[in-house]
């Protein structure tokens, strides 16, 4: 059964934040969608943290260091092939969703898992802990320093940049 834990983060809070869980489990993290059936990982959140465009929502599967990750092949065209790495070949991952930040809008992000097996929920509980222990509830998200910043100062942190402003995030009065 999967999980999830829905998060309003910039880049440099998820670094703040994720690091301190790599410090108890060391982690690595791959992109979704590839063009290469093995890419070298990215060993940690900091080395992440170059590798994200924050104006682009993007998708990473993380898994223990050490895990052998397997690929999926997708051919969409004949002439086009990437590679997948998800829960369908890795069922000891988590998925972490990096929202994006759009104008003076944040998108959200979540840490999920669809994997049912001890692994998957491992890395799930202790992402969850670190996130919930180094941000902030509000409403149905947590939210981190910067993100939380943001919102008070009059950023929008919302579905999607054309959101109906009665979707943003705000705060309990």
């Amino acid at each position: 059964m999967g999980r999830s834990l829905e998060l309003f983060a910039t880049t440099s809070d998820l670094i703040s934040i994720l690091s301190l869980a790599e410090q108890v489990q060391p982690v690595h993290y791959y992109r979704i969608h590839n063009n290469e059936p093995t890419p070298a990982p990215i060993e940690s959140i900091a080395a992440l943290g170059s590798k994200i465009d924050e104006a682009r929502e993007s998708y990473w599967l993380v898994v223990r260091a050490g895990v052998l990750v397997r690929a999926r092949r997708v051919t969409p065209r004949e002439a086009d092939v990437w590679y997948s790495f998800d829960h369908s070949e890795n069922p000891d991952s988590i998925l972490l969703y990096i929202g994006a930040r759009q104008g003076n809008v944040l998108t959200p992000g979540s840490i999920w898992t669809a994997g049912a097996t001890p692994e998957s929920h491992s890395l799930f509980k202790l992402f969850s802990k670190w996130f919930k222990k180094r941000s902030r509830r509000v409403r149905a998200y947590w939210v981190g320093d910067q993100a939380l910043a943001m919102l008070r100062s009059g950023f929008r942190l919302t579905k999607n940049e054309t959101a109906s402003r009665i979707y943003d995030l705000q705060e309990e009065r």
